[in-house]
């Protein structure tokens, strides 16, 4: 199966909505309940019309995963998140990596990207430190 990582744009909204209302993306959230779609929508249309923001989707026909870049000067806060149906397959491995790679050749002046990750969530604590972010607490880092 091939992936593509594209911008997100408005016809994204309803589709990121739901996967990240799924109580599996949910579980990993700072923030676990749902979202209604009136409140999603005025959100997703902030941060696409926000240039210090992305959302990048690795796509294969469908959404597979989501990953949202808040940037400024020199540093970008990163959130990753997968459809529930594509966990364990390794796409959060290609969606950071495909992700860093943007970020570099899209904003080379960023030097430092930071993650947000809950201390029970595991799973992307491994990801994160295979991939050299190193934890400060919630806070997970990484030089580029």
């Amino acid at each position: 199966m091939s992936f593509t990582l594209r911008e997100a744009t408005i016809d994204d909204c309803a589709e990121i909505l739901e996967i990240r209302n799924e109580k599996e993306v949910r579980i990993n959230s700072f923030d676990p309940n749902k979202i209604e779609y009136a409140a999603h929508e005025k959100w997703f249309k902030g941060v696409l019309a926000n240039p210090s923001r992305k959302i990048l989707i690795l796509d294969n026909g469908q959404i597979a995963g989501v990953l949202r870049f808040d940037m400024d000067s020199e540093r970008a806060e990163t959130s990753i998140y997968l459809a529930p149906e594509y966990f364990g397959r390794g796409l959060g491995e290609i969606l950071l990596i495909r992700g860093e790679e943007w970020l570099r050749n899209k904003h080379p002046a960023i030097k430092q990207l930071t993650a947000k990750i809950k201390s029970d969530n595991t799973r992307s604590q491994s990801l994160f430190a295979k991939f050299g972010f190193v934890e400060q607490g919630e806070i997970w880092v990484k030089k580029i």
